[in-house]
């Protein structure tokens, strides 16, 4: 079984009733933890738990963000990071509520979370050394021992 099918079925099995703001929320929660990280396994944590949330999220709203993409070399600087961010949240939010459908909310929170996994590859290839893939195996070799439903407190005691 592929990795990709490995946390679907887990997140599915520890997340049953999570809507797509869960994973949208725990994104954003993982690149804050990035960007304060302080010790190279700290970057390689979030930026793997980050990589599993994107997936989650894609997965939910049915975005194509093509995870063979990992290895292109875009760049983009903090202040687009965050205009991305916001308007992967704009378009999220405003399809949840069913307004402004004049715009194509689909089609933009999808290219906003293919440049948001550029720019977390690129940086990640910067601190670690590694590629976001390479986080997301070492995350996922942790979390995948989790039971959400069983503890909740760490998921594993």
């Amino acid at each position: 079984m592929k990795m990709w099918d490995e946390i679907a079925e887990w997140q599915s099995r520890n997340f049953p009733d999570a809507g797509y703001m869960e994973p949208l929320l725990g994104m954003f929660e993982e690149i804050g933890e990035f960007y304060g990280a302080k010790t190279p396994a700290d970057f390689v944590d979030a930026a793997g738990d980050f990589c599993i949330y994107a997936f989650h999220f894609a997965k939910m709203r049915n975005l194509n963000v093509g995870f063979t993409m990992f290895n292109h070399p875009g760049r983009v600087n903090d202040n687009t990071l965050i205009k991305l961010m916001g308007k992967l949240a704009h378009h999220t939010l405003k399809d949840f509520q069913g307004i402004r459908i004049e715009e194509d909310h689909h089609a933009q929170s999808q290219f906003a979370l293919q440049k948001i996994i550029c720019y977390m590859h690129c940086d990640t290839m910067d601190r670690t050394g590694g590629s976001l893939t390479d986080c997301t195996e070492e995350a996922w070799n942790v979390i995948r021992e989790r039971d959400w439903q069983k503890n909740k407190v760490d998921g594993v005691s």
